[in-house]
């Protein structure tokens, strides 16, 4: 039975119906990128209150269990809530100091071997350009062209490098023995401008580390009561919503659990396989492998294409090719091992989806938004679809019972690799004859 909205969609004079149901869907969905895009164009203005705001919202998602494991054992919510905070800055300082020991300090080496890889790299490209007839002339052209744009990005990402030399000699020949007052002040302003923005940003920091420990205090110790406010403002009823808000946490949390493990495990088994290929700076390569990992996509292609680079500027175009399949193997074969051995970490999006959410979260949000753009989507998306089950449910005048196994029926199943095989055991020799 159709609806007064279809019916009346159907009979407009002179338009097809499926020429007019597209025309809808098109501008329902334009409607809401541009209210998506100017939402995370809001957010990313108000960026020093939405991303503490943002962090602290899906930290304690993630460290709610060890708050409830503390009201469990008879701990008050609030002194939980301080043991947890104190946890997790005491994680992010030991990250923060494995990261600055395995990839700031050694920046230098690791600027080396990438230099020296990419310089074999254009040198094996250019080899095999002479080989296919290109003409030289033109290889060295393009090769001109490429150095000189890239000469160009980095000189333009350096402070204070728009014609400051050029000045610099031309007030030097003017006046090399006098002094320049002009020069002088506004070298000294320029020096106030930059002790200014510094001060600036340290301060924003510190004020955006003090409102999302806030945050994340109010979140840990007013978790249900929020969790239960959301789900009272669904459209169904309480015990319902509730479980549809508990079950997206769930999922969320389960994501970020099972791509940690796998991330371990992962930059585990490829740091030991590059220390027995004898490749250098093996502790950045699997603090870089553990930190992509939560990138969808684009994570494997950065983990891959860092130490192959780091590979073939040390052992040349054979070792970088065993680390290209050595990381491939890790990230398809053994990566895929390990979730079916836990929950699935799939996002359960198109990889079409996945690619764009990835991106638009880039571009909106930073590091925050690439890391969390594919995971919240694919929430946002499971929960619509159990509340739609639900309301549909409701309407149907099913009980709660009901409602909760149908939304139970949408969560996949855990799937299991069977390493070993059990043999059937022999019948008895006594059973054929009873």
């Amino acid at each position: 039975m159709s609806s007064p909205k279809d019916s009346r969609l159907a009979h407009i004079p002179g338009v097809a119906p499926w020429l007019l149901s597209l025309g809808v869907n098109v501008a329902l969905v334009l409607v809401v990128g541009v209210g998506v895009a100017g939402l995370l164009y809001v957010l990313g203005l108000a960026a020093t209150i939405t991303v503490p705001l943002i962090v602290a919202a899906v930290i304690a998602i993630i460290a709610h269990p060890l708050v409830a494991l503390g009201t469990r054992i008879k701990l008050p919510r609030a002194l939980s809530a301080i043991v947890v905070i104190v946890l997790v800055i005491g994680l992010v300082v030991v990250a923060l100091q494995i990261t600055v020991t395995g990839v700031v300090n050694q920046a230098p080496a690791i600027g080396h071997q990438v230099v020296q890889g990419t310089n074999d790299l254009g040198a094996f490209a250019i080899e095999r350009l002479e080989a296919a007839g290109v003409p030289k002339k033109d290889v060295d052209h393009y090769v001109e062209q490429a150095t000189q744009a890239v000469n160009n990005y980095i000189h333009n990402l350096l402070p204070g490098s728009n014609g400051s030399s050029s000045s610099g000699s031309s007030s030097g020949a003017s006046s090399s023995s006098s002094l320049d007052l002009g020069s002088l002040s506004s070298g000294i302003s320029s020096g106030l401008s930059q002790v200014r923005s510094v001060l600036s940003g340290v301060l924003g920091a510190i004020f955006m580390v003090f409102l999302g420990i806030l945050c994340l205090f109010f979140f840990l110790t007013d978790y249900d009561n929020i969790m239960g406010f959301i789900g009272r403002h669904l459209g169904v009823s309480d015990a319902i919503g509730a479980q549809l808000v508990h079950d997206g946490a769930r999922s969320l949390r389960g994501y970020f659990r099972s791509t940690t493990v796998t991330a371990l495990i992962v930059s585990g088994v490829i740091g030991a396989a590059l220390a027995i290929m004898g490749v250098p700076l093996v502790l950045p390569i699997m603090v870089v492998s553990f930190l992509v990992a939560y990138i969808p996509i684009f994570g494997a292609l950065i983990s891959s294409l860092f130490a192959c680079l780091v590979a073939l500027g040390t052992g040349g175009l054979q070792q970088a090719l065993i680390v290209l399949i050595v990381v491939l193997v890790a990230h398809n074969i053994i990566e895929s091992i390990v979730n079916n051995f836990m929950m699935s970490k799939t996002l359960d999006l198109h990889p079409l989806a996945t690619l764009i959410a990835t991106i638009l979260g880039s571009t909106f949000g930073g590091v925050l938004g690439v890391t969390l753009a594919a995971p919240v989507l694919s929430m946002a998306l499971a929960a619509y679809k159990r509340l739609q089950i639900a309301r549909g449910g409701e309407e149907e005048g099913k009980d709660p019972d009901e409602i909760r196994k149908l939304i139970t029926s949408m969560e996949p199943e855990r799937k299991r690799v069977k390493i070993i095989r059990r043999r059937p055991s022999p019948p008895h020799p006594g059973a054929s004859n009873r």
